[in-house]
């Protein structure tokens, strides 16, 4: 069965970390993730927890309150760490065509880069350690 993922960019290390939904643990790092929605889903969901930007806002210290939920189709670079794995769903990433990003600071949401349109789902989506994400809508 596929893991249900979240996956966020670290600051800390500059890196991708792939958080296990279920156990809430980080199984790894990667330089790119291409999520797509879990076999039983029909999109992806971008989720910003609001206690965590509220801190942000407050404190003006960034903390990890903002993923990318769904399955891992292709990636990039994995670093397992501790000896963790998932289960992802093997499929080839396809050209996305919509930048999207999400700054705590702008909205509470993820958005198009744009136009700043929130956006709560998508097709699929490509999360890189630069920053930039690229989705299906």
């Amino acid at each position: 069965m596929t893991t249900l993922v979240r996956v966020y960019r670290n600051l800390n290390n500059g890196k991708i970390s792939i958080l296990d939904k279920k156990t809430n643990k980080v199984v790894g790092y990667a330089k790119s993730c291409f999520v797509i929605p879990m076999d039983n889903e029909t999109s992806i969901k971008c989720v910003v927890l609001q206690g965590g930007r509220n801190r942000v806002l407050k404190d003006r210290q960034k903390n990890v309150h903002a993923f990318i939920e769904g399955a891992i189709g292709a990636i990039v670079d994995f670093e397992p760490l501790k000896g963790r794995t998932f289960v992802g769903s093997k499929q080839s990433a396809t050209r996305s065509n919509v930048e999207i990003c999400y700054c705590p600071y702008e909205m509470d949401s993820f958005y198009r880069q744009n136009n700043k349109q929130p956006i709560t789902t998508l097709n699929t989506c490509t999360v890189n350690s630069d920053g930039s994400m690229q989705a299906k809508l």
